[in-house]
């Protein structure tokens, strides 16, 4: 072989190469932006529904929305749907239409600073 020959060999032998290793990067990049995506899709998914989840355990509703409720419920409409027209669970509803008292209530006895 002659030197320009050798020369071109040895460029097309590395070029082809290198163009191997690049398809592999590519391959790998693509691959890498599939697997974020769908690790950020799954994260956002994640972060909604300990969202969701929170609000559902953290309750938000006023003394006198509980007490709205048993109104509603003595006057002939059903706990499940007082419970969703005031937003108050349904075990909570429940349990003080039973009798059973609020957590405040029944812990004041063992609280260490008097009441405000």
């Amino acid at each position: 072989m002659s030197r320009d020959a050798t020369f071109r060999h040895q460029f097309r032998t590395s070029f082809q190469s290198s163009l191997r290793i690049n398809v592999r990067i590519e391959d790998f990049s693509q691959r890498f932006d599939q697997y974020a995506n769908i690790f950020i899709n799954f994260a956002s998914s994640l972060s909604k529904f300990c969202r969701k989840i929170h609000e559902s355990v953290v309750s938000r509703y006023m003394e006198y929305d509980l007490a709205q409720a048993i109104k509603a419920v003595a006057a002939g409409q059903s706990i499940r749907k007082a419970s969703l027209e005031w937003g108050i669970p349904r075990a909570t509803l429940y349990n003080r239409l039973s009798g059973r008292e609020s957590h405040r209530v029944t812990a004041e006895d063992q609280q260490s600073l008097s009441p405000v």
